[in-house]
């Protein structure tokens, strides 16, 4: 991916979450539980990424 599609990528990422954070607490509510139980094992896959670069990080600043 060129530097121009991941800006524009994150760019778009950031609109969809802005746009998310917009919408009333019940319907934000209803589609992360969607979202969760279609994609189940890719967000947990992304939490245990995400949480093993944290953990990566915090064992390298000790």
């Amino acid at each position: 991916m060129s530097q121009a599609e991941l800006t524009e990528s994150l760019l778009t990422s950031t609109g969809f979450y802005n746009l998310f954070q917009t919408l009333p607490l019940e319907i934000r509510q209803g589609f992360l539980k969607l979202l969760f139980q279609e994609n189940q094992s890719e967000l947990e896959d992304l939490i245990l990424y995400l949480a093993c670069g944290s953990s990566r990080r915090l064992f390298i600043r000790s």
